[in-house]
């Protein structure tokens, strides 16, 4: 990772190669109850009701993001110091899966807000909720943050956006308790299934990168499809201004200061050339998890039909995974 952040090595590591890594208890009972009351203080239950999916990003009501910007990252914030050195918050909301149908989130990658070749965008997702296949848990494809050296914007289509129903197949669920939390590359392939139970999906999330980086965007005019990208420097609160993340994600922020024009483009790849990807870069099979409560930091493994002790014994056989240690 460019101008790390991440203390400790291992961690770095399985960040670098495989996209994210999971943190079990990342969130104390009392950073729980606090974030709780956060929720309840206010709910917009209008604009919730609009929508299958909700994140706070999409309120028209700037006071409320605000405030989720600053108590979201302060409640976050004893966690975060344990495993972060020298970042800065830059993104922090709520996200909400209501119960039924028409909350599917598709498969995608977060928009690029930084000079990826410099810097790196880290997502820290936690669940207020224990989070299943059922309830519409975070899906993620290992090592798909390699995949593509890509400026990833709403008005260009994604490399593999003609073939979603194979990307789909590839994708693993992470399925983790209320408190703990998957910290992933936000250029990872990722996506969440429809909330099938009676019950509501919510989850805390915080976007940090490391403090020198500078925020910023890439606007293509979407009606003259020859034309440059716009690179538009924001300050670190732009996600809480930006007022069209839901009605109309291709307008142009009036917020920032241009700094040039860069011509983009990228061709789409079939199933073959992505398959050639996931052979590559992607291991199926283990991934890194470290837990706060007793300071462990281990391999864990994905979910797999057939015997697990088999698949393990492959995943050291083909893959560098480690044993488990303390830290």
């Amino acid at each position: 990772m460019n101008n790390n952040i991440i203390r400790d090595a291992r961690l770095e590591k399985a960040m670098d190669t495989d996209g994210f890594f999971v943190v079990k208890s990342f969130l104390s009972d009392d950073q729980l109850q606090a974030l709780d009351n956060l929720y309840a203080e206010y709910r917009p239950t209008d604009e919730i009701n609009k929508y299958g999916f909700y994140a706070s990003t999409f309120s028209a009501n700037l006071a409320y993001r605000q405030r989720l910007k600053e108590q979201i990252p302060n409640i976050f914030k004893p966690s975060l110091e344990k495993l972060f050195t020298d970042y800065k918050f830059i993104g922090a909301n709520f996200i909400l899966k209501i119960p039924g149908g028409n909350s599917r989130l598709e498969i995608h990658q977060d928009t690029s807000l930084l000079d990826e070749s410099l810097f790196t965008p880290v997502n820290v997702w936690c669940p207020m909720t224990d989070v299943t296949v059922e309830n519409g848990t975070l899906y993620l494809l290992p090592g798909s943050h390699r995949f593509f050296n890509s400026i990833r914007i709403p008005a260009i289509k994604y490399p593999y956006e003609d073939i979603f129903p194979h990307v789909l197949s590839h994708l693993i669920p992470i399925e983790i308790n209320r408190g703990d939390a998957v910290i992933f590359n936000s250029g990872i392939i990722h996506y969440s299934p429809d909330n099938q139970t009676n019950l509501e999906r919510l989850v805390a999330d915080t976007c940090i990168t490391h403090q020198n980086a500078q925020v910023r965007i890439y606007h293509k005019n979407i009606d003259n499809p020859d034309s440059p990208l716009e690179i538009i420097n924001q300050d670190d609160d732009f996600l809480e201004k930006f007022l069209y993340f839901r009605e109309n994600i291709f307008a142009r922020p009036e917020e920032g200061t241009t700094i040039g024009f860069i011509p983009y483009s990228h061709r789409m790849v079939n199933e073959a050339e992505f398959d050639d990807l996931v052979h590559k870069f992607t291991n199926k099979i283990a991934y890194r998890q470290y837990n706060f409560t007793d300071d462990l930091l281990k391999t864990a493994y994905f979910p797999a039909s057939g015997g697990m002790a088999k698949l393990q014994q492959l995943a050291h056989k083909i893959f560098h995974v480690f044993q488990p240690e303390t830290s």
